[in-house]
């Protein structure tokens, strides 16, 4: 992409973990310019942007507003929407993330890590009553 912004030190940092646990460089460089293309479209109003498939980006999002089959996973365009998000949502540190469905996907995730430390907390739990009841009578 090449062009200087002053989007943020997390919009140049969002993706690195999960990039960088990917085999191939350019697949790595491709996916960094995908995610900058998307947070450069989210905040971007010129109708005449010279910033490479800006005006896409900005229409695939419309898009995916609108709509009706995306909800459904039936439509390829929304799918691909889906996708970009789905590339900055796990790593963007940003409280009122302006990217359009970003906080949506980070609170979707919190609640699922929250479901999941519960039933955790709840297996530890019955284990330790377990063992517990294990000792008590084994030394009666």
């Amino acid at each position: 992409m090449g062009e200087e912004s002053d989007l943020g030190e997390y919009e140049q940092m969002f993706l690195l973990e999960a990039v960088d646990l990917m085999p191939n460089q350019e697949m790595r460089r491709m996916l960094r310019d995908m995610v900058d293309l998307l947070v450069h479209a989210s905040q971007c109003c010129s109708p005449h942007c010279q910033y490479p498939n800006c005006r896409k980006v900005n229409w695939l999002f419309r898009h995916g507003n609108e709509c009706k089959r995306g909800h459904f996973g039936v439509c390829v365009l929304c799918k691909k929407m889906w996708y970009l998000l789905q590339l900055h949502a796990p790593s963007c540190k940003e409280p009122e993330c302006h990217i359009s469905r970003c906080r949506d996907l980070k609170e979707h995730s919190r609640r699922l890590q929250q479901e999941t430390d519960a039933r955790h907390r709840a297996s530890v739990e019955g284990i330790l009553r377990q063992t517990a009841a294990d000792i008590a009578g084994n030394s009666g």
